[in-house]
């Protein structure tokens, strides 16, 4: 448990490192660390699966891997959309941002669901 707790710690410590930014960094901790109950909702109730062992609580630390890369590759596509998507002549900052955000989504879904659909290929 003690290893759990360091390792929410540290990919918390790590994720602020890199994004240079607190709130993004505790809105990806937030969304890493509620999905776990979500999944386990998922499993024990649609799945219809009453054995839980010590061994799938081990998932935390893969469920900590993914999603701290996917807010890596969140931001990584929010900061090439400043130089992807240049702004059009007579572009407000409102639309100018619309479409960065959609141009780091875009590339973001990309990335993650290869990853995904490679995992689900290997299950």
């Amino acid at each position: 448990m003690i290893m759990m707790i360091f390792s929410i710690l540290f990919v918390y410590i790590w994720m602020n490192v890199h994004i240079e930014s607190c709130f993004i960094a505790s809105v990806g901790m937030l969304q890493i660390v509620l999905s776990l109950p979500f999944a386990r909702l998922f499993y024990s109730i649609i799945g219809q699966v009453a054995y839980f062992s010590t061994l799938q609580s081990l998932v935390i630390f893969l469920v900590l891997g993914i999603g701290a890369d996917d807010v890596f590759v969140l931001v990584d596509g929010w900061r090439q959309s400043e130089v992807d998507v240049p702004r059009l002549p007579g572009e407000d900052d409102e639309a100018l941002l619309h479409r960065r955000l959609a141009a780091s989504y875009s590339r973001t879904m990309q990335a993650v669901s290869l990853r995904l659909s490679l995992i689900a290929w290997l299950c």
